[in-house]
């Protein structure tokens, strides 16, 4: 999928914020569906380009990956909706498709993924 393309074409629409959403197990027992609102990020890919600063035509807008006051309008949304909603979480992204080993989410949750 030609993500950044996607985001530059939004931002040339006038888009100032995207809400993604992922679809993925916990690390936690105390955390359940529906949702985790999170505020840390571990990036274990490296197939992909990991930067929009490697051009000059890019947008160089990004300056975080999850901003508090986008955070804050998600977490409302869902609480008006009566869904439980973790307000924190360390999201893991790895290479996929494919499942954690038994190792790995170990060593995922010893890193303090959610």
């Amino acid at each position: 999928m030609p993500y950044r393309a996607n985001i530059y074409a939004l931002k040339s629409l006038g888009v100032m914020h995207i809400l993604a959403s992922g679809a993925t197990g916990s690390l936690r027992e105390d955390i359940e569906p529906p949702l985790v609102i999170c505020d840390q990020v571990i990036d274990k890919t490296f197939r992909r380009e990991s930067t929009f600063f490697d051009r000059a035509w890019w947008p160089t807008w990004i300056c975080r990956a999850v901003l508090p006051g986008l955070r804050a309008f998600a977490q409302v949304g869902w609480r008006e909706d009566r869904r439980r909603v973790h307000s924190a979480g360390t999201y893991v992204c790895m290479e996929g498709p494919q499942f954690s080993t038994v190792a790995e989410s170990r060593m995922h949750q010893a890193w303090g993924g959610t």
